[in-house]
């Protein structure tokens, strides 16, 4: 990571930093669901469904089908967040992409195997301890650029109940699922907003930077 000064976020990008960061987790999640729905149809093709039906999809197996959601949700997701930073030049690394992807294939493949066991109640606090490890990893690479990042690990807590819980084997369009990362997205980025007003001292950066 470089060690070029920190500029704190100004008021007057505040929104948009806000609006694109909730657009990224919309679109991550939204799109992830979508095309990860698109190649379990292929590799596992489901029922057909009549229109205006619902269908309960219960699969023999489902451990394959989320991690593949999982997979392609954590990468776009990771990778919008980290392109919204480099748009606003807050250069975190690719541990921050690398991160997004495990929690999303590891936390919602736990949570469905747990559920698959028919204890719904384990599966959220796997959702919520995947936001726990998520904010961890995420707060050691946001601590080398702003002051109190620790908050971000109670950000990603909050979110991580619906967030990973929406990532499901479930090859069918939920309409729930955009206001799902509108929410996460919206929950995340007003802490982050907060937190790039008040960046690392570049003295202090160098020290934490030469410490890793």
């Amino acid at each position: 990571m470089s060690s070029a000064k920190v500029e704190p976020l100004k008021d007057h990008n505040s929104a948009e930093f806000l609006f694109m960061w909730v657009l990224a987790n919309a679109v991550g999640l939204l799109a992830g669901r979508w095309l990860g729905g698109q190649i379990i149809s292929v590799l596992w093709p489901a029922p057909p469904v009549l229109p205006n039906t619902f269908v309960n999809v219960v699969f023999t197996n489902p451990i394959p089908r989320v991690i593949v959601v999982g997979l392609i949700t954590g990468t776009l997701i990771g990778t919008l967040e980290w392109r919204v930073f480099r748009l606003f030049d807050y250069h975190v690394n690719w541990k921050w992409v690398a991160s997004s992807i495990l929690a999303c294939v590891t936390f919602p493949t736990l949570g469905e195997i747990v559920y698959s066991s028919q204890q719904p109640q384990v599966a959220d606090i796997a959702a919520i301890l995947g936001g726990v490890v998520l904010g961890i990893v995420q707060w050691r690479i946001l601590q080398q650029i702003v002051n109190r990042a620790g908050w971000w690990i109670l950000a990603t807590t909050i979110t991580g109940i619906f967030l990973f819980r929406s990532i499901t084997p479930n090859p069918y369009y939920e309409p729930f699922t955009p206001f799902v990362g509108i929410i996460a997205g919206g929950i995340t980025g007003v802490v982050l907003v907060l937190l790039l007003k008040h960046p690392v001292p570049q003295s202090e950066m160098s020290f934490q930077q030469g410490r890793g």
